[in-house]
């Protein structure tokens, strides 16, 4: 069994509350379906197994959920549960459980209004080592050369640098998180009620690739008696994205430095 804490949340900051077991539990994979803002990240707990599904059960203050839909501001904890753990749940915990347990205010404790925001800068982290168009046109004019073929390059010392596809491909994406919340708490009661909204553009056209998302939650509990206890858990999200169709990554890197930006390869 695996616990990421509150604290370890509010460290990493993370988009959506998959991407925080990235790394911080032992034995859980966390992959991105794509690079693309937004994008759904799958979770392998225990492999993959023989079924077509390998998503673990995710139990949401006790009733099945999503963590992409969940504010990773309104979690208090996320547990792990592997192997024997997880049999509780039966065919369903086949997979592993991923147990999320979302904060609530405490009993006598007064009113407490919290703001927080943050900005970041996203930024690839690595990009190839790219032949500039004359070096290209030597190695072509070689490769053309030796096999006793016209040279497709009379003039190489005309090219110059060229075009560098990935300086245009790849940009400086802009990400805001707005996170505010109101709890407290009375001798018989308690409540926790939070407002989110993220915005996370894309490192490649961040004009056309953008995600959004809001989200509402409340949580309230109220002890009718010793022995009866009244509880509303409510979550409201609405998500927004936008992308691109296509190779666009794939198709930049594999054209020439010799060509323009607006030039079209007809061969």
């Amino acid at each position: 069994m695996s616990i990421v804490g509150a604290e370890t949340l509010e460290a990493l900051k993370p988009i959506d509350a998959t991407t925080a077991l990235q790394g911080t539990t032992a034995g859980v994979a966390v992959n991105l379906s794509s690079g693309a803002p937004g994008a759904k990240a799958n979770i392998l707990i225990r492999g993959v197994s023989s079924n077509t599904n390998n998503q673990p059960l995710t139990i949401v203050d006790g009733y099945e959920g999503d963590l992409n839909s969940i504010n990773p501001n309104d979690i208090e904890s996320i547990t792990v549960l592997k192997d024997a753990q997880a049999a509780i749940y039966g065919i369903k915990g086949a997979n592993g459980v991923i147990l999320v347990t979302t904060k609530i205010g405490k009993k006598n404790k007064a009113p407490t209004v919290k703001y927080d925001t943050y900005s970041a800068i996203q930024q690839t982290t690595r990009k190839l080592d790219y032949l500039n168009a004359t070096e290209y046109a030597l190695v072509l004019n070689e490769a053309y050369g030796a096999s006793g073929q016209t040279l497709p390059f009379t003039n190489v010392s005309q090219l110059g640098i060229g075009s560098d596809f990935q300086e245009e491909l790849f940009n400086d994406a802009f990400l805001m998180n707005h996170n505010i919340s109101f709890s407290g708490g009375g001798e018989n009661s308690r409540y926790f009620i939070s407002a989110s909204r993220t915005q996370q553009d894309g490192i490649i056209a961040k004009e056309t690739s953008n995600f959004i998302r809001n989200n509402i939650k409340l949580n309230l509990g109220v002890d009718i008696s010793d022995k009866l206890n009244f509880s509303l858990i409510a979550n409201y999200f609405t998500t927004a994205s936008e992308g691109f169709s296509g190779s666009v990554l794939f198709n930049g890197l594999n054209y020439a430095p010799t060509f323009g930006l607006d030039e079209d390869d007809d061969e």
